[in-house]
């Protein structure tokens, strides 16, 4: 077995399926939990506190790119009152807008851009006049930020359906609109789809080994049909697209797997993250170890257990995750989806020294 890898030698050897010295621990932190630690007195830093974690960092949306409209789109974001926001796309076509607002460094959508056929058909004006520009720079410089204890990693694009119903329409006018406006539906996917794969292209130049992409399949939310005929087929395009550059494609799928699990284990993702139990979820990381094909699995903690939870229970846990996955390959200690806001700094670290001792 290995011995002494650093961090960042840990979490890599762990994506491509090797020996490690130990299960790598590397909880899902972003603004949601960071915006909590000013009030545990620490500095809101969130590099900084995964350091004092003792975490494998693997850190989550890492800039790569930037966005830019052509076709005579002109895009404006305006204060609307309340801590809300607008953010509006002009177009020849019509306009399209949301309203969201941040509360504990999470956004809430209080508006989805889409509801009718019109404006169904100016997004598909929108994601045919999208230019993605990259800005490789900014991913270097979060590299040597890291350094050895892990890695950044680029966020690419989801598929036109879970985007669909995550943020442009949300679930309800989703299925209204499939039902009532297939066709120009099955458009505006087609259109999303060309360029999301002109996003994928572009990020194969991108130094890095792994690309994530946050799918948050969940049967809660669509049906196995949705997911076999409109989800699958996608992703299996940008996977091929990545694995033609050498690079790994780890699909973020937060929900409630168990009744896709023949089918999650058919696509050409590299491995699963954010596996999670109940009640988020509905599968201990272990199970979709034998179910999904032997992909890389990531998560097997419940988020929201680190503050309902007492610490016993949760280290209790920890350990029966660790006894269980100990001594394999292709596995991350992680949490099923974002650690939520007022996790315990101290709890975290606690977990880090159990896996440390234990993993």
């Amino acid at each position: 077995m290995n011995s002494g890898m650093t961090k960042k030698e840990r979490v890599l050897a762990a994506l491509y399926k090797k020996e490690t010295d130990r299960i790598p621990f590397s909880p899902l932190c972003d603004d949601y939990f960071a915006s909590s630690l000013e009030k545990q007195n620490h500095p809101y830093d969130l590099l900084r506190a995964l350091r004092y974690i003792g975490a494998d960092i693997i850190e989550r949306h890492s800039p790569c790119c930037e966005v830019r409209y052509g076709g005579g789109i002109t895009v404006e974001s305006r204060e609307v009152g309340g801590g809300k926001r607008e953010t509006h796309f002009i177009t020849k076509y019509g306009e399209i807008y949301d309203r969201f607002y941040f509360q504990n460094g999470a956004m809430y959508t209080e508006k989805h851009l889409l509801s009718t056929p019109e404006d169904v058909k100016v997004m598909t004006h929108i994601a045919r006049n999208t230019q993605y520009i990259p800005r490789f720079e900014l991913f270097e410089e979060r590299k040597k930020a890291i350094g050895d204890d892990g890695i950044p990693t680029p966020t690419a694009p989801c598929s036109p359906l879970l985007e669909t119903l995550q943020v442009l329409c949300g679930l309800e006018n989703t299925t209204y609109l499939l039902l009532d406006e297939e066709d120009a539906m099955r458009e505006m996917f087609a259109a999303l789809h060309e360029r999301n794969k002109n996003y994928y292209r572009l990020i194969c130049d991108l130094d890095t080994p792994v690309v994530f992409a946050y799918e948050d399949t969940s049967t809660t939310i669509m049906s196995r049909d949705w997911f076999q005929s409109l989800a699958a087929p996608c992703l299996n395009e940008y996977a091929k697209i990545l694995h033609g550059a050498g690079k790994l494609y780890i699909t973020h799928m937060c929900g409630k797997l168990s009744g896709f699990s023949e089918d999650i284990a058919k696509i050409l993702s590299d491995g699963i993250d954010s596996v999670c139990p109940p009640t988020t979820g509905d599968m201990e990381c272990w199970d979709a170890k034998s179910a999904f094909g032997g992909k890389v699995i990531i998560g097997g903690i419940e988020p929201s257990s680190l503050v309902m939870k007492s610490e016993e229970a949760i280290l209790s846990h920890v350990s029966e995750i660790l006894e269980r996955m100990r001594g394999g390959r292709g596995f991350i200690l992680s949490t099923g989806d974002a650690v939520p806001h007022g996790t315990s700094v101290e709890l975290l670290k606690k977990i880090a020294d159990l896996v440390a001792r234990e993993g």
